[in-house]
């Protein structure tokens, strides 16, 4: 989970009526969390807009599943945007003591800067750097924004200007097609559903604390594994050796990590990238016979 970060004059806590939230209140069933942010266009978290704190913005589309990415300024400027939004574990890791708070629209609000960070070196000495916020939700839903920039630019109020905007459009919960960018087989899909097809021939647990939007945690007779969703580079889905199918789907990995990947779509074109859908295995006890077993249901699922 992202921190972020917040300008030195603006770490105050605003006293704002807080706007009303769209997701649950703590304590709900974690399942409808999960469902309910699945079916978040993040892209629309930007609100539309075409310029951020003075400079031109773009768009760029989903380059992750849980993210959608945008520029700012001209592509020779190096000042990138990431948006994200997932469901984080109920109670949030311990925080360093450089992370700041502050209150938006009364949602809590963590910052932090890489320049902030305990060792980092001098502003003038580095490349690039960043401004990070996390806007949290009783549910543990979170909003991350990270903005990363040359040191002659202050991504901090890029960052906070954006996160506020998200947080105003979050709470309008904008469905899936709202903006115009590329979707796959796995958008707003549910990581567990291909598992579900294993039962009633094997026992499955499900560790629903452990799984987000795009992650599943479960077992398999016992043996605990995890799926997630992800979009890679072609090139980098290149591995030494056999490269078996499953029902026509390229399936890659290594055994002796325990990491698999099934390609799950055709390869897509967004923010000047070529990109493919997979669905990651990762068997902490590697058993091939089990991890071909998910697999399958990978590829009937997709």
């Amino acid at each position: 989970m992202l921190a972020s970060a917040l300008l030195t004059t603006a770490c105050a806590g605003e006293t704002a009526t807080p706007a009303a939230s769209p997701t649950h209140l703590a304590g709900t069933d974690r399942e409808d969390v999960l469902r309910s942010v699945r079916a978040v266009d993040t892209c629309a978290l930007y609100g539309g807009e075409h310029s951020v704190a003075g400079r031109a913005m773009t768009v760029l589309g989903p380059t992750s599943v849980l993210g959608c990415d945008a520029r700012i300024g001209e592509p020779g400027d190096k000042v990138d945007v990431s948006l994200g939004l997932n469901v984080g574990p109920a109670t949030p890791a311990k925080e360093d003591s450089w992370v700041k708070h502050r209150t938006i629209d009364g949602v809590d609000v963590s910052s932090t800067s890489s320049l902030d960070a305990p060792n980092a070196p001098p502003k003038d000495q580095v490349v690039s750097w960043s401004c990070n916020f996390v806007a949290r939700y009783p549910d543990a839903t979170a909003i991350m924004v990270t903005v990363t920039a040359p040191p002659k630019v202050d991504a901090c109020p890029i960052g906070e200007e954006l996160v506020r905007t998200a947080i105003r459009e979050f709470a309008g919960q904008p469905e899936r097609g709202r903006s115009d960018f590329p979707t796959t087989v796995l958008t707003g899909a549910d990581p567990c559903a291909a598992i579900k097809r294993l039962q009633p021939a094997h026992r499955i647990d499900w560790n629903v604390p452990d799984s987000a939007v795009s992650t599943c945690t479960f077992s398999v007779d016992g043996a605990e594994l995890t799926t997630s969703f992800d979009y890679r580079d072609p090139a980098q889905l290149a591995y030494d050796g056999a490269q078996p199918a499953v029902d026509g789907h390229r399936f890659v990995g290594d055994l002796q990590s325990g990491v698999f990947e099934v390609v799950v779509g055709d390869e897509f074109q967004v923010a000047g990238k070529t990109l493919q859908p997979v669905v990651s295995i990762v068997d902490l006890a590697p058993e091939m016979s089990r991890i071909r077993l998910v697999a399958q249901a990978i590829a009937d699922e997709y």
